[in-house]
């Protein structure tokens, strides 16, 4: 029969280690790391059955800049806050309820709540995508940011 199998029970170990972890920030990934036995979607199906929503941040009440600023390290030559979850271009990403930001983006919106940044880059001084020390970055056009890359040589 296409797609029979057995499906195991949850034992009370797996569903405490998920009562405990789920709501946790990235307790998600940490849970689907340890239950890999499982797939992803009965996880998140025992999770709703337990009442447990994977940790989203909310801009208004919960996030800081310092808060930002912990999940950092600092390069002890150049003075960046290099953030630690970076992706594979350099930009650090993180989810905000349902949206997704750049963490950079989000560090200035923080500090620099007055200025609109909705059509605008948050470019760096420093050259360094993953880092968010917010004395490194400023708000500036498109055109800006690609005479800005030609001045510093980042263009052929």
């Amino acid at each position: 029969m296409r797609g029979s199998y057995i499906v195991q029970p949850w034992t009370e170990e797996e569903i405490s280690f998920v009562r405990e972890n789920y709501c946790a920030p990235r307790g998600r990934a940490l849970v689907r790391k340890n239950l890999a036995h499982r797939s992803e979607g009965s996880i998140d199906k025992l999770a709703m059955r337990l009442g447990l929503k994977s940790f989203r941040i909310s801009l208004r009440k919960t996030l800081t800049p310092e808060m930002l600023l912990s999940n950092t390290r600092i390069d002890p030559e150049t003075g960046c806050r290099i953030w630690i979850g970076s992706g594979p271009r350099g930009y650090g990403g993180i989810m905000v309820g349902r949206e997704k930001w750049y963490v950079h983006r989000l560090i200035y919106t923080l500090l620099y709540p007055e200025d609109d940044i909705s059509k605008l880059n948050i470019l760096h001084k420093c050259d360094n995508p993953p880092c968010i020390n917010p004395k490194h970055l400023y708000a500036g056009t498109q055109s800006e940011n690609i005479r800005d890359s030609w001045v510093r040589t980042r263009r052929r």
